[in-house]
């Protein structure tokens, strides 16, 4: 729609500029006018508009885009699976670009077992790259510390 409404004004921009060097280009001796025909001077206008109306495009895209994001921010939510029961409370939206942050997750610790208890997970150790992280006396055999 964007795009047809874009050629649109070419057309009629260059329909307009038809007419006024047909009727005007006599009476303003004082402008300087395109050495072409007047027919190819109006295709010339029409292209030089289309090149500078091309900004409508991205412009509206950016628009449409903030839209779908403040719906879908609206549907996360109201979404029944993001209701915590523990919490008596839904998802809460606090960024428009949440949906775009989710697809960005790259690690999820979990412990497994998440079916059968709350999931209310303590972190104990982590390695990430070549670097540990935690609570170290947990792999490292000390004879003085009780088992766990």
């Amino acid at each position: 729609m964007i795009l047809v409404l874009q050629i649109l004004l070419c057309i009629i921009i260059a329909i307009l500029n038809y007419a006024f060097l047909t009727k005007e280009k006599e009476k303003h001796t004082y402008m300087i006018y395109s050495p072409y025909s007047i027919a190819l001077d109006s295709v010339l206008v029409f292209c030089t508009y289309i090149v500078l109306i091309n900004t409508m495009i991205p412009i509206s895209l950016i628009v449409s885009i903030e839209i779908v994001k403040m719906s879908q921010s609206y549907f996360i939510e109201k979404d029944q699976l993001m209701f915590s029961d523990f919490r008596k409370k839904y998802c809460n939206v606090r960024s428009a670009s949440l949906n775009e942050e989710l697809g960005q997750i790259e690690y999820v610790f979990t412990d497994k077992t998440g079916t059968l208890t709350m999931n209310l997970m303590e972190f104990k150790i982590a390695v990430i790259g070549s670097k540990m992280y935690g609570d170290l006396g947990l792999i490292i055999k000390d004879p003085k510390r009780p088992p766990q």
